[in-house]
């Protein structure tokens, strides 16, 4: 984090290398976090590269109290909130696993990121939004509670919700079997 302070700080001293540098660190993060919001992963591109454009041009914007992250996340939020206004129509993106690597393991952890997947996509909004910050972005619940424009135990009683609801899903399906 203190990296993409000093970086940013560089950008806003007339260095566009500091701005190119957080655009490398964080295109990826920004896409996978708007396709939470839309369904196209080209949507949520476009979303990140206004995002970013954004960024270049309100530059004199930019609040130093907040993590970089943080205040980038919730600019890619507002913009990719906008786009599924219009749309009405997410579809939550799947992630990739690191495990052993063998055929059974990996039959065993695509069946459970796919069952982990449907699930997610069950719960509401906000419970997929903050779970996923949490445990996909390692963000903090303050960066959560700023981006997602709520208090800090607001945040956490959605991520114990969450993962409480998903928890009790996944056991259901698993005791079905």
């Amino acid at each position: 984090m203190h990296d993409d302070t000093k970086l940013m700080h560089e950008f806003l001293a007339g260095s566009r290398d500091g701005f190119e540098k957080l655009i490398k660190k964080y295109h990826k993060p920004g896409i996978a976090f708007a396709r939470r919001y839309v369904s196209d992963f080209h949507e949520a591109e476009d979303v990140v590269q206004d995002s970013f454009a954004d960024l270049f041009v309100y530059k004199d914007r930019y609040n130093s109290t907040y993590s970089f992250k943080t205040y980038l996340f919730s600019i890619i939020r507002n913009k990719a909130i906008n786009v599924y206004k219009k749309r009405r129509n997410i579809h939550p993106e799947q992630y990739e696993g690191c495990a052993e690597s063998n055929p059974e393991n990996d039959y065993l952890l695509s069946e459970m990121k796919d069952m982990v997947n449907i699930k997610f996509k069950v719960l509401n909004k906000d419970y997929q939004q903050a779970l996923y910050l949490y445990e996909y972005e390692n963000m903090s619940y303050k960066e959560i509670a700023v981006i997602m424009n709520k208090s800090l135990s607001k945040i956490k009683i959605l991520i114990y919700r969450a993962r409480k609801k998903l928890k009790i899903a996944l056991e259901e399906y698993y005791y079905e079997q």
